[in-house]
């Protein structure tokens, strides 16, 4: 699930994944808002984070991480994260 906050009222929603840029409407004040992309990265983040905690990553999963990185502009992280994968 992806996570973010109601620009409305600070809300916290969750969404499937698929959703990204889909427009939702919040339960608690009603206003839409469109899923941001950077919700769709960081939560991907999360998960790849939590799975380091347990294991380590394969290359494919640290070239993944690279990715999400670079969608949020975080281009150190990302190339640390490259040269894990080699």
């Amino acid at each position: 699930m992806i996570s973010y906050r109601c620009p409305g009222c600070d809300q916290r929603l969750e969404v499937p994944p698929h959703a990204v840029h889909d427009e939702q409407r919040c339960a608690a004040c009603g206003q839409t808002s469109q899923v941001p992309a950077a919700a769709y990265h960081l939560s991907r983040l999360r998960v790849l984070r939590a799975a380091l905690r347990e294991r380590a990553l394969s290359a494919d999963e640290w070239r993944e991480a690279a990715v999400h990185y670079r969608a949020l502009d975080h281009a150190e992280a990302a190339v640390e994260a490259e040269q894990a994968a080699i």
